[in-house]
């Protein structure tokens, strides 16, 4: 029964977004190039409390007008929350649900056709504690998920990578993202923006080694004019909240490297959403919405590479520095920091050739 409902589900995908595009392009799309991306962590864990209800709000939202063209969730842990929303959204969006063959929690719809997709589970996985034995005895891991799409409105193909790092550990989440840059080096064909719950706050090493040695930039601070005191993503206001604190833990990264630079990828509104209310909220985070608009390639600033090289070699000593609290655990990590350190001081090698385009 379970197999043939899933089946059933993807065949109505198939068969409704084989010509997406051209029905959605002129009925969603007029004024200045430009397209949205939502990304929401779905708290969908079987503890969580009202998991149908909540997903049926999210679904009610997502099909609302105006919707983004790219929406990406983390934590739809249960396949009975991913069929839900597919059944719900099956006939506005193409899905691709690697959550439904692992038990990675991550789901993206697209509003077109997906022309490709790619998850990889990260190798660390497990800080050693007992909540972590218990995820890996239930087969539970963080991964991140790679799509190619393009939206209506742009006139060449991007990445969408959707990713969910390690709920605790700073190492671990810094060696995941090592992974995400490894693969980006290896994918720098095209712009990507890179999404999702990274559980980390905008001061910690992880968003400065995203900023500085990744080469993306943060789309919600740049489309707000920078982050305020008051500004969270999963706040101590919210009844679902597991912290006293108010945190920033979910971004919207993006980078113009790649692609055949006609255009440039601009954040022009940012929004925190899908908040629900303090009685009923809709998940323990709150979402984030970032509309970007294709505009004119700027013109490069001299010197500005050099202040970069600077900043990530800065971020790389900082890596180094925390990976070295383990270095058994940690040593592939530490091999790889030392030689992307080699290529910035050198400048010379494949990261060095990513990081000059990435901007």
């Amino acid at each position: 029964m379970f197999r043939s409902l899933i089946v059933g589900i993807l065949a109505c995908s198939c068969l409704n977004f084989a010509n997406l595009s051209e029905a959605t392009a002129s009925d969603l799309y007029n004024g200045p190039a430009s397209f949205c991306l939502q990304s929401f962590n779905a708290y969908g864990p079987i503890y969580a409390p009202y998991v149908e209800t909540r997903t049926e709000k999210m679904a009610g939202f997502f099909r609302s007008n105006p919707t983004c063209e790219m929406i990406q969730l983390q934590e739809v842990w249960t396949s009975s929350q991913a069929l839900l929303l597919q059944s719900s959204l099956q006939d506005r969006f193409s899905a691709s649900a690697p959550n439904l063959e692992r038990k990675i929690g991550l789901m993206s719809f697209a509003m077109g056709p997906i022309l490709s997709s790619q998850t990889h589970l990260f190798s660390q996985n497990n800080e050693g504690g007992l909540m972590d034995g218990i995820r890996q005895a239930l087969h539970i891991y963080k991964a991140f998920h790679a799509l190619k799409f393009q939206p209506v409105s742009s006139p060449e193909e991007l990445w969408f990578i959707n990713l969910h790092l390690h709920q605790s550990s700073e190492s671990i989440r810094l060696s995941q993202l090592l992974e995400v840059l490894s693969w980006r080096v290896e994918n720098s064909n095209l712009k990507w923006i890179l999404s999702g719950d990274f559980n980390s706050d905008q001061a910690g090493p992880e968003r400065e080694f995203i900023l500085n040695v990744m080469g993306l930039r943060d789309a919600m601070e740049e489309a707000l004019g920078g982050y305020g005191s008051e500004y969270c993503t999963y706040c101590s206001s919210n009844p679902l909240s597991w912290l006293s604190t108010s945190k920033v833990f979910d971004y919207v990264f993006y980078s113009n490297g790649g692609g055949n630079g006609a255009f440039q990828l601009k954040p022009v509104e940012g929004e925190v959403n899908m908040t629900g209310t303090m009685r009923e909220p809709w998940s323990d985070h709150f979402g984030l919405r970032v509309t970007f608009e294709l505009q004119d390639s700027e013109a490069k600033i001299l010197g500005y590479l050099q202040s970069r090289k600077e900043r990530a070699l800065e971020s790389i000593k900082s890596s180094v520095y925390i990976f070295n609290q383990d270095p058994q655990k940690f040593s592939k990590e530490l091999q790889q920091l030392f030689e992307l350190r080699r290529q910035l001081q050198n400048e010379v090698g494949p990261y060095w050739d990513y990081f000059q385009q990435s901007i």
